[in-house]
C-alpha cells in the first residue's frame, strides 16, 4: 500500500523503528549468498555475526480478501498533457499457478514480447498510434494482475483502447499461429542463459524461488516447461484468464481532444487529480 499524502506526513521516526523491530527478524528473512567460498566456513561466520539476533513470533496483519471478479468500469482523470495515458486490467494469476508457463507464453504473443506482438504490433507498428504499448501479467505469491498499458496521441485514445480490447477477444476466440508459438518459445529459451550473467542475478533467483515457494528444481525444469506449452494451452489460458467483460479502464489526459467519448466503453467515473 503506497498510502496517501496525509498518511505519509504522519509517519515519524518511532514508527519506522517499531516496524523494523517487529518485522526484521531472523525467522522472517531469506539470506542468499553467491560466490567463491567454502559453504561450511561461511555458515560458521554468519552464525557468529548474527548470534545476537533473536527470533520472535510475528503477528502479521490480516490481509482483506479480494473479490476475484471485477465489474467492468471506466475511469477518467483530466490532465493537460499532449498524450493520453491508458491502463486497463483485472486480477490475474498467482506465481504458483500450474498455468504460469502457458500464461507467460500467451502474454508474450498478446503484448509482452517485441514490437511484433499483437497489441504493440497493431497500435504501434501498423497504425502508429503510440510508441509504447504492451500487456503484462504481474504475479506474486498470493495474487496477481493482468494489464495493458499504452501512451497514445489524444486524438487516437479511443482507437487505441478499441484495438487492445479487440486483441483480447481475438486471442480468446481464435487459435494462435504455430509460428507465433515457435517465436515465443525460442525467445524464452534463448534469453534464459542471460539470467545467470552475474552472481547477484543467480542468488536473486534462488532467493525468489524460496520466497515464492516454488519447486527447488524450478530453474532446472524451466526450459522443459516452456517447450511443453501447446497451441491449445495458449487458447485455453487466454479464455480462462483474460476477461474483457471485467476489465477496468483508466485514462489520464484531456478528453476534449479524444477521438471519441470514453462512454463508448461504459459509464465514465471522473477522478479529480489533486
Amino acid at each position: 500500500v503506497e498510502g496517501t499524502l496525509d498518511s505519509i506526513e504522519k509517519i515519524v521516526r518511532d514508527d519506522m523503528i517499531a516496524f523494523h523491530k517487529k518485522y526484521f527478524r531472523p525467522n522472517n528473512i531469506i539470506l542468499g549468498i553467491s560466490g567463491d567460498f567454502n559453504k561450511d566456513e561461511i555458515i560458521k561466520k554468519l552464525n557468529a555475526v548474527f548470534a545476537g539476533w533473536k527470533k520472535e513470533e510475528i503477528q502479521f496483519p490480516e490481509v482483506p480478501k479480494v473479490d476475484k471478479r471485477f465489474e467492468k468500469a471506466v475511469f477518467y482523470a483530466y490532465k493537460d498533457i499532449n498524450q493520453a495515458n491508458v491502463i486497463m486490467g483485472h486480477l490475474g494469476i498467482h506465481r504458483k499457478s500450474p498455468d504460469y508457463f502457458p500464461v507467460m507464453i500467451m502474454n508474450f504473443i498478446l503484448g509482452g514480447g517485441s514490437f511484433t506482438a499483437r497489441i504493440p504490433g497493431r497500435i504501434r507498428s501498423d497504425e502508429g498510434l503510440a510508441y509504447s504499448a504492451y500487456s503484462a501479467f504481474q504475479t506474486s505469491r498470493d495474487i496477481g494482475m493482468f494489464f495493458v498499458s499504452c501512451q497514445t496521441k489524444l486524438e487516437s485514445t479511443n482507437r487505441a483502447i478499441s484495438i487492445a480490447l479487440e486483441e483480447l477477444e481475438k486471442i480468446r476466440k481464435s487459435p494462435i499461429d504455430k509460428d507465433e508459438l515457435t517465436q515465443a518459445k525460442e525467445t524464452f529459451t534463448n534469453q534464459f542463459v542471460f539470467r545467470f550473467t552475474t552472481s547477484a542475478s543467480i542468488v536473486g533467483q534462488k532467493v525468489d524461488i524460496e520466497y515464492e515457494e516454488l519447486p527447488l528444481n524450478y530453474l532446472e525444469t524451466y526450459i522443459a516447461n516452456v517447450l511443453a506449452v501447446t497451441q491449445e494451452d495458449v487458447q485455453r489460458v487466454a479464455r480462462k484468464y483474460l476477461h474483457p467483460d471485467e476489465i477496468k479502464i483508466l485514462v489520464v489526459g484531456d478528453n476534449e481532444k479524444f477521438d471519441k467519448p470514453l462512454d463508448s466503453f461504459g459509464k465514465v467515473n471522473v477522478i479529480d487529480l489533486k
